[in-house]
């Protein structure tokens, strides 16, 4: 509902659209900055967990499989950190893309190690599916074995 501006409720009259608009843009770069600065302490305490656990994996071979890829996705990770950090020191949108990119490029190579994850289970549960019936099958025939005995 607007009100009509006239002598008896000038003290209602809407704000001008420029003091609107300078209003809205100074809460969109407070929230954006906010948001920033709390985003690059969640990526920094990130991309220490990856690596760190990327250094574990390694120290077995099988995961290495894991564990390098989860090394340069921490790296990229903590890169995009900085670079949304510069961002907020210069305000340029290279600093901006760049974040952006290395963000990107952690979730891609998170996205990669998940479909291998996935992958790896299924083959998993493929063979122990294979073994349990062969087993099975194995034991099916240690029975009659013993029972064919003199």
């Amino acid at each position: 509902m607007e009100i009509e501006p006239n002598e008896e409720n000038s003290e209602n009259e809407p704000a001008s659209t420029d003091a609107t608009s300078s209003t809205e843009d100074e809460y969109t770069q407070r929230m954006l900055r906010e948001t920033t600065e709390k985003m690059v302490r969640d990526m920094k305490f990130v991309s220490i967990f990856t690596i760190v656990g990327g250094v574990l994996y390694c120290l077995s071979f099988f995961g290495a499989i894991f564990g390098i890829p989860m090394i340069i996705a921490g790296i990229r990770l903590r890169d995009g950190a900085r670079w949304f950090v510069t961002y907020q020191e210069q305000r340029d949108d290279f600093s901006l893309e760049k974040a952006f990119r290395y963000q990107q490029k952690f979730f891609f190579i998170g996205k990669i190690l998940i479909i291998i994850t996935l992958v790896l289970f299924v083959l998993y549960i493929a063979a122990m599916i294979f073994f349990f019936t062969h087993f099975m099958d194995g034991l099916d025939m240690m029975r009659e074995f013993e029972g064919h005995t003199v």
